[in-house]
């Protein structure tokens, strides 16, 4: 009988001390980096560690920076024409902007990096020039002078090593619209490896999510995330989505990075096409601005490096082209043009709420 009830008691025990632990406050670990020279990081989680995401964004840095002159981008674009052995994510990012070049009709392109410097809204530019400081605009001539070399770049494989080859001295590449989303993904998967049960991941804006979202009474739901209100600069949200499970949510714009010079807003988003940016158009001899450009591109998925590109893409083929690749690749998005018009693609859940996207016109 003692016997027993030593066992009944411990039995007791073991069950107070589930129910002790189950009851206990949930508390997220926050978490602040500095990644890219001068963008951050932020990695919000509960359970596990985030060790090892800060040298992961060190080392991607190191190896894709076009300002380093010992990346692999920076060799690749400081020589002529042959091969250079890369890492796998140089690998991975290269292949995959190839291919959405492809989808996308040649609306994404990784190799206007001089025409990005042409119009100054490459990094280093931005840097020096901003916010008001800005050289004249490039002439025509000028912008029509410099062409893609997507074709002059290829990608291989061979033993567990990975090869870039070009076929044309002046081919460049910068992987600047596909690396955010990328980083978001390797910092995902170490997280996943580190036994995190929930996090939200976010590199200047690109977000990357492990798992529903835990309250602090340990209940679980959907992640409440809002989209920028790409119309105001106060801070409001465009609209509030529900997020739920290893998603990324990543949206590319034409109203940030850029700077306003002889009455013409300029942004960061070229054009391959025209060889200007977004949102920009040429006649009589002047440069002018649209009024029906994307002005906004939310992109949900898995994979934060495709969703990164594709919603530049987007901004670059227009809310109907840009639509119907989004459905095409199966992911969702928001895109919203500049004269107040806007669509949604795929399966989004919308917060309820008053937010600006109420007054916009649906198409």
């Amino acid at each position: 009988m003692q016997r027993i009830v030593r066992q009944i008691t411990a039995f007791a025990v073991a069950v107070l001390l589930l129910l002790c632990v189950s009851c206990a406050s949930v508390s997220y670990t926050d978490k602040y980096y500095t990644v890219f020279t001068d963008l951050y990081m932020t990695v919000s989680y509960y359970g596990g560690t985030d060790n090892g995401a800060e040298e992961i964004a060190n080392t991607l840095n190191e190896q894709i920076n076009p300002d380093v002159p010992t990346s692999y981008v920076a060799r690749f674009n400081a020589m002529g024409k042959g091969e250079i052995e890369v890492s796998k994510s140089v690998y991975d990012m290269v292949l995959s902007s190839k291919r959405l070049y492809s989808l996308s009709g040649g609306a994404f392109d990784m190799t206007l990096g001089d025409l990005s410097k042409l119009w100054h809204v490459d990094h280093q530019s931005l840097e020096e020039y901003y916010p008001s400081s800005f050289p004249e605009l490039p002439s025509y001539e000028q912008i029509c002078a410099i062409e893609s070399t997507m074709d002059k770049i290829g990608a291989r494989s061979e033993n567990g090593k990975y090869y870039l080859t070009k076929t044309a001295d002046n081919a460049k590449i910068d992987l600047g619209a596909i690396a955010k989303g990328y980083l978001t993904d390797l910092v995902r998967d170490k997280l996943k490896e580190n036994g995190v049960r929930s996090a939200l991941i976010d590199v200047s804006g690109n977000l990357s999510i492990v798992g529903k979202r835990y309250a602090e009474d340990g209940t679980k739901g959907a992640w409440k995330i809002g989209v920028n209100n790409c119309f105001r600069a106060d801070g409001s949200y465009l609209c509030g989505l529900n997020i739920d499970g290893d998603l990324s949510v990543i949206t590319s714009g034409t109203y940030e990075r850029g700077y306003k010079k002889d009455g013409v807003n300029v942004n960061h988003i070229i054009d391959p096409h025209t060889k200007m940016p977004v949102g920009i158009k040429y006649g009589n001899s002047v440069y002018s601005n649209t009024a029906d450009h994307v002005i906004s591109a939310t992109v949900i998925g898995e994979s934060g490096a495709m969703c990164d590109a594709v919603a530049t893409a987007v901004c670059v083929m227009g809310i109907e082209d840009g639509a119907e690749l989004i459905e095409s690749l199966g992911l969702s998005a928001l895109i919203v043009t500049a004269d107040g018009r806007y669509t949604s693609v795929g399966n989004i859940n919308f917060m309820q709420g008053n937010f600006y996207l109420n007054g916009l016109e649906k198409v």
